[in-house]
């Protein structure tokens, strides 16, 4: 993979905790995840419920459909 690849935002999680099992799913499969978006639930730290803002996951432009295929045969 290019070292000047882009990024590219492929799904927005409600909780950091559904958005961090797609990031497993993906790095497994050794497709690097990036997870941006407030690290913090509504209810403050360790709340793994809904995050304002939503976490969103993005890969590098090279494995976007790789990765979506990933994520949509693991229910994500």
């Amino acid at each position: 993979m290019s070292d000047d690849a882009q990024w590219v935002q492929i799904r927005s999680f409600n909780s950091h905790f559904e958005a961090e099992q797609a990031q497993m799913v993906l790095e497994d499969e050794e497709i690097p995840a990036l997870l941006q978006g407030n690290t913090i639930g509504m209810f403050g730290a360790g709340f793994q419920g809904m995050v304002v803002g939503g976490v969103r996951l993005s890969v590098p432009s090279p494995v976007v459909e790789e990765a979506e295929q990933l994520l949509t045969d693991a229910g994500l």
